[in-house]
């Protein structure tokens, strides 16, 4: 097996002498709660060669199981490798808890940007639209709120149409206005 911490790191934790106290945090309980399927299957893998391993080492007294101990001590596999399994399962339940945990608060975090930000607009338009209320929609007044001034400047303007006649402010034609009509 891969070695991917030190050896000092693994040898400093007390022996496990049951297979409860092996398996550690590498509950089925925490292969059930993990948060996604590449970590469910890397955690279950893992339990399941812990617990393979552990109970042969602590529990079989099988001449065949004690066999097996034996070939897999010729090439260093033993409770050290349970111990190692069990410490990089609970690193990675820990990463998984820390990423579920920064998601979260992410997503309150954009949940109250979303809500701080309808406040704020709603806000605006409301003052807007009150200014304007009072104001008059084309009150040059408006303009120190930054607020667009709605139609324009005063005086005569174009409808959307194309080809229609030109309105003045009260909203009738130059021509119906009595107005000759402009060259």
């Amino acid at each position: 097996m891969s070695r991917t911490t030190s050896d000092s790191a693994v040898s400093s934790a007390a022996v496990p002498t049951t297979v409860d106290a092996a398996v550690g945090p590498l509950t089925q309980k925490a292969v059930d709660d993990a948060s996604d399927a590449v970590n469910k299957k890397y955690l279950a893998d893992a339990r399941n060669i812990v617990l393979g391993l552990a109970n042969l080492l602590l529990t079989s007294k099988d001449p065949q199981d004690q066999a097996v101990v034996q070939l897999l001590a010729s090439v260093n596999l033993g409770m050290r490798d349970v111990q190692l399994l069990v410490g990089l399962a609970a690193a990675l339940m820990t990463a998984a808890s820390e990423r579920d945990s920064a998601e979260a608060a992410a997503r309150e975090a954009t949940s109250r940007l979303e809500t701080a930000r309808t406040n704020l607009h709603d806000a605006t338009t409301s003052f807007s639209n009150l200014a304007r209320g009072k104001l008059g929609p084309r009150s040059p007044a408006l303009e120190k709120f930054g607020i667009k001034v709605i139609g324009g400047r005063k005086g005569m303007r174009r409808t959307s149409k194309k080809g229609a006649a030109d309105k003045n402010d009260s909203g009738s034609t130059e021509k119906d206005s009595g107005a000759a009509p402009k060259a």
